[in-house]
């Protein structure tokens, strides 16, 4: 993934020239915006080694040898997140859903909502945004946790975070408008890589059901 230095130059311009804000009209959508978009630059970053680490672990889970995995502290660390990002995600699709969401058109539809709240003052909708964006900076923190373990012993839940970070980027390039070439790039790379994972896990699939059906017909001649 190539990110160019002009991307991040002028961030704060950025900010202050969000030109369809007006400060009294649409003073909630403006602090959200300068609130969350201080700590942008540093989320960008982490999110980028957030990948990275995926990435590192699928190379991993496609060249290794299937390994045994013990209830070690690790191992328990490992589930214990993989348990909470399986809640968390599920609170923040039945969120999506609750909007008629659906993971092919979040960007459009977000960008309707968030269009709609700051024309109409819909004090419902506005507060159910802001909550999908809690609970998707959440997600992402558990992501990044995730992303820095020995995922590959864990492939199914490896699948699962990747596909769960394509979904998120296709939010947050509508809730973070000038970030959206970035997400949109992001998203494009977790897709491919959710394809990998999906590939190496049916091949690994059909090699097991092989090597049964193998000791299978050794016991028989036996």
């Amino acid at each position: 993934m190539e990110i160019n230095d002009e991307f991040f130059d002028d961030f704060s311009d950025i900010i202050e020239n969000i030109s369809f804000l007006t400060y009294e009209k649409d003073y909630e959508f403006l602090e959200w915006y300068s609130i969350e978009g201080l700590n942008k630059i540093n989320e960008l970053s982490r999110q980028l080694q957030t990948f990275f680490n995926y990435k590192a672990a699928v190379i991993h889970y496609r060249f290794s040898e299937p390994q045994k995995r013990d209830n070690s502290t690790k191992n328990e660390h490992i589930k214990n997140k993989a348990r909470e990002l399986s809640s968390l995600s599920s609170h923040y699709i039945e969120k999506l859903r609750r909007f008629g969401l659906e993971n092919k058109n979040v960007k459009e539809r977000i960008l309707i909502l968030l269009q709609r709240v700051k024309n109409q003052s819909n004090k419902f909708e506005l507060n159910l945004l802001k909550e999908i964006k809690k609970i998707g900076k959440e997600i992402w923190i558990i992501l990044h946790i995730m992303s820095k373990l020995e995922m590959n012993l864990y492939p199914k839940s490896l699948y699962f975070a990747v596909k769960m970070a394509n979904i998120l980027c296709s939010s947050e390039s509508a809730f973070f408008w000038p970030f959206s070439s970035f997400y949109e790039e992001l998203k494009s790379n977790y897709k491919q890589l959710e394809k990998e994972i999906s590939e190496i896990l049916q091949k690994n699939k059909s090699r097991q059901k092989k090597t049964k059906v193998e000791r299978r017909k050794e016991k028989v001649v036996i």
